[in-house]
């Protein structure tokens, strides 16, 4: 198949209850991420984790519905990206297993908002296993 810069694919594993509050709204237009109600201390720091892995997000959904105890269900979130809406985000990199982003974990992981940035944090941060925050820029600009 030839590349023709189709919409990107990413996956969010949650629970039930998380994954009805965020679900694209009924018109399909949309949706209802809230910033406020994700962790500040995380692996790199407040925002909205997705991957490009299907696998990798329904590890993630497991994971949280274990932490939630009995009753909980775990779930997988998917949303089709137009790539270039992308375009006019701020993006950082990991493309090896280095030092580097073992620092700004630690970094993030100790409540710092804006990746040492003075112009505030990247709206976008990829490391090696295909992760990404996408953050409150995410959010506004790029609606999926």
């Amino acid at each position: 198949m030839a590349w023709n810069n189709g919409p990107l694919l990413v996956h969010h594993g949650t629970d039930a209850g998380s994954a009805q509050a965020i679900a694209p709204l009924i018109s399909g237009h949309g949706h209802r991420i809230n910033l406020a109600l994700t962790r500040l201390i995380s692996d790199f720091g407040r925002g909205f984790y997705t991957a490009t892995n299907g696998y990798q997000a329904r590890q993630w959904a497991n994971q949280r519905a274990l932490r939630l105890g009995a009753g909980a269900a775990a779930r997988v979130i998917s949303f089709s990206i137009d790539r270039t809406s992308l375009d006019a985000l701020a993006h950082l990199a990991f493309v090896s297993d280095d030092a580097d982003i073992y620092h700004l974990v630690v970094f993030c992981s100790h409540g710092h908002p804006n990746h040492g940035r003075t112009g505030g944090p990247y709206d976008v941060v990829h490391d090696r296993d295909s992760r990404s925050k996408l953050r409150c820029t995410f959010a506004r600009r790029c609606a999926p």
